[in-house]
């Protein structure tokens, strides 16, 4: 009877050591995911941003890439492509995270923006709606939208 006692003394130290190992996997798994949907949302918003910045400055007379560059910039992203076409200003930014376990994530995330006028007349000529599509109105919108690439609405 003492040897079976005896074998089975350190093993309750031994299933708490397993169990907060796999609490610590977790917890990183968990961790490095956040990190990833922020650096997404970092990217969405950098892009919806530049484009905005690029057409207004299309606007005014000025380069519209130039102000995307410089509004990314302080956004913590980069450009990687800015087309304007008129005053519509179509952007891709990029966010490259932090080095994490030895690696960078990054994300690429384009927008499209128009001057007000632009968007006026467009609705002027289309017929719109004003039913709401059933997931927004149950309130159950899915989160986070990490196959998106685009914002919801605008042409790819």
């Amino acid at each position: 009877m003492t040897a079976e006692v005896s074998r089975q003394q350190g093993s309750a130290s031994a299933y708490a050591v397993i169990a907060a190992s796999m609490l610590v996997v977790v917890a990183l798994v968990i961790t490095e995911m956040a990190g990833l949907v922020a650096v997404r949302h970092r990217a969405a918003s950098a892009a919806d941003l530049s484009a905005l910045s690029a057409s207004r400055a299309s606007v005014a007379g000025h380069d519209g890439c130039d102000a995307a560059r410089e509004t990314a910039r302080r956004n913590g992203a980069q450009v990687v492509a800015c087309q304007m076409d008129y005053d519509v200003a179509t952007v891709t930014s990029r966010v490259t995270s932090h080095r994490w376990w030895g690696h960078r994530w990054a994300a690429e995330v384009a927008a499209r923006a128009a001057p007000e006028f632009y968007l006026s007349t467009a609705e002027a000529k289309t017929t719109s709606s004003r039913r709401t599509a059933p997931a927004l109105s149950s309130g159950s919108l899915p989160l986070p939208h990490l196959g998106d690439t685009m914002q919801a609405g605008q042409p790819s």
